[in-house]
């Protein structure tokens, strides 16, 4: 599994909010790790929308020459925040999450083993 980023912000056991600094696509599975009092936990979360920010690029901004020279200063670095929707825990199969995942929480992708695990093997193709 590739890690493509980390939960920040607050967390609910459905819904959460990942930093990237690679773009996920909105449908995409992920696969949330985090420790809980020692005990390790998995959660299976879908992109539901993905955003691109530049922190020095505020929407305050109305400039587009401003804009242009902080980029010339600062360099077009952006990082992608996307919001997640906690399909389930991974817990001998798919179980709706009591507890929210921490925030900090690494993100990674799922690959098709995982997605079986969860979601049943129900025929060709996933």
């Amino acid at each position: 599994m590739r890690k493509i980023g980390a939960l920040v912000g607050e967390t609910s056991p459905l819904e959460a909010l990942m930093v990237s600094a690679e773009a996920p696509r909105p449908g995409q599975y992920l696969l949330v790790l985090w420790d809980d009092e020692g005990r390790q936990r998995r959660a299976l979360a879908l992109v539901q929308e993905v955003r691109r920010s530049n922190p020095f690029l505020e929407e305050g901004i109305t400039d587009p020459e401003h804009a242009r020279r902080i980029m010339d200063l600062e360099g077009w670095s952006s990082a992608f925040r996307a919001k997640l929707l906690i399909v389930g825990e991974l817990d001998e199969g798919l179980q709706m999450p009591h507890t929210p995942p921490v925030p900090g929480a690494e993100v990674y992708e799922v690959d098709e083993g995982v997605l079986r695990e969860a979601l049943g093997s129900g025929g060709e193709g996933l």
